[in-house]
């Protein structure tokens, strides 16, 4: 039979090797022998199978290969994660430490009930006390405390402003637990000049306000703001306990920060870092959708933390805090065993390169199928 050409269709070499041989072994058991032909025939087929070119053979390292790449950059994939990530924490503490990167007005609630500042290097309460009322002491004052007094019909209150908080600073904010009191503790960096000057802060007054001065007592009630001014130490320890008014307007902080802590140190047979976390949330922003709600008590670790802390203002029993940075690393859990929070370099992949991902992932495993069938021998 020939094909539309005219030219008869070409036998594959292995079938007509197999009719060949099944022929010959038929003549040979019926005959007993191989006539002189069929030798001929027989050794003619057996130098074109020395002739014809073997089959290549299989190189069995290549799925072995193969294999381990894919299993390499999965694991690249799904359990390194990246160097450092976009945070968004909104919580409530019951204290906060950090330190900060660069010189800021501390910003207080605008109406308090109660004020008192320690460690100042000067208070200068200008013509407040005047004797025989009182003598102030040679070497001056270093504390102050205010508190508004209650009169019926007279709203009183007390006000900060101007109080600059060095750069490399560090600061500890610790909530009293009750009254919406708190107390900011300032330690500027060491190996600041004494002589270093500072700018004066300026507490105002309006109403009726009990104000202690070191041995000096006065209640005054003016009908407009008297100044008291506040020199913050340059070296020293400044310590601000405050308690503001409940209908205080929340005021934005906005203070660049870096080191931010959520524990405190408990006293007992070993000294050892408590949480002070009561509830809150960690967003991360750069992989959507994804957050880390927060447990009272939880341990909550950052490293290299670098960011702003829009947030801090009191609520009856604790502090609210909002803080926006970057980290290097979120460590949730005990010392022992803890669990980094940070996004694997798949999740970041797939939320900032979904379709690049998509395609080059199809391709990969494409040409993965392709490469195996080949190493089989299928033809594509």
């Amino acid at each position: 039979m020939s094909d539309e050409s005219g030219r008869e269709p070409v036998e594959p070499f292995e079938a007509f090797e197999k009719r060949e041989v099944e022929r010959l072994k038929a003549e040979l058991a019926a005959n007993g022998r191989l006539s002189p032909g069929s030798r001929r025939r027989l050794l003619a087929l057996a130098r074109i199978k020395e002739l014809a070119p073997s089959a290549p053979r299989r190189r069995r390292w290549v799925p072995a290969i193969l294999f381990l790449f894919t299993l390499a950059g999965a694991t690249l994939l799904f359990f390194t994660r990246v160097p450092s990530t976009a945070i968004d924490l909104d919580a409530e503490v019951s204290e906060i430490a950090f330190s900060t990167t660069s010189e800021h007005e501390l910003t207080l609630p605008s109406q308090l009930r109660e004020l008192v500042v320690a460690g100042a290097s000067e208070i200068d309460t200008g013509s407040l006390f005047v004797p025989p009322q009182c003598h102030p002491t040679a070497t001056g004052l270093r504390s102050v405390r205010l508190k508004a007094i209650g009169t019926p019909g007279v709203r009183s209150s007390i006000g900060l402003s101007g109080l600059v908080v060095p750069a490399a600073s560090k600061v500890a904010v610790i909530h009293a637990g009750r009254n919406y009191r708190y107390q900011w503790t300032v330690l500027p960096p060491t190996g600041a000049s004494p002589d270093t000057p500072t700018e004066v802060a300026t507490i105002t007054t309006s109403g009726s306000v009990h104000i202690e001065a070191g041995p000096c007592r006065a209640d005054v009630s003016e009908p407009s703001p008297t100044p008291i001014g506040v020199y913050p130490p340059s070296n020293g320890r400044l310590d601000l306990d405050v308690e503001p008014s409940e209908d205080s307007l929340p005021s934005d902080l906005n203070m660049p920060i870096k080191q931010l802590s959520l524990f405190r140190l408990a006293n007992g047979q070993a000294v050892r870092p408590l949480s002070t976390v009561l509830l809150g949330t960690v967003y991360f922003d750069s992989i959507p959708g994804k957050e880390r709600r927060l447990r009272a008590g939880e341990r909550l670790t950052f490293s290299d933390s670098q960011g702003t802390l829009h947030i801090l203002n009191p609520l009856k029993d604790r502090l609210h805090v909002r803080f926006t940075g970057r980290v290097s690393d979120i460590y949730a859990g005990e010392t022992q065993g803890q669990v980094s929070e940070m996004p694997t370099w798949f999740e970041w992949l797939i939320a900032t390169h979904a379709l690049p991902v998509l395609v080059g992932g199809s391709l990969y495993v494409f040409g993965l199928i392709l490469a195996l069938a080949r190493w089989w021998g299928i033809h594509v």
